[in-house]
């Protein structure tokens, strides 16, 4: 997309003359060729898995809750939406123990 260097107006592309005509006062301006965007650089091929580690170091806020699966004392608490918007938010907790789920 170009503009015209003199009114500032869109200039339509003829790309059989490798130009631009402005629409409002007919200036002619020559298209450049595009750039060629080439990548080089070798990349390590080593993939690491991250998002389930990621997500137990996040700071939530504890409080004590009996965990239903392994009977821990101590759970992560976070509010959350039911199945529609228009319902009230609930307390999801996760176990820090084992990192079950569950709703209150």
């Amino acid at each position: 997309m170009k503009f015209c260097p003199k009114c500032n107006s869109f200039c339509e592309s003829d790309l059989t003359n490798k130009q631009a005509v402005c629409v409002r006062c007919g200036h002619i301006v020559e298209l450049e060729p595009p750039k060629k965007i080439t990548n080089n650089k070798v990349v390590d091929e080593k993939v690491v898995v991250v998002f389930e580690k990621l997500r137990r170091l996040v700071p939530l806020p504890r409080t004590i809750r009996i965990c239903p699966k392994c009977g821990n004392k101590e759970a992560y608490v976070t509010k959350g939406a039911s199945r529609s918007e228009d319902d009230f938010e609930e307390e999801v907790y996760r176990c820090t123990e084992c990192g079950h789920k569950w709703r209150e």
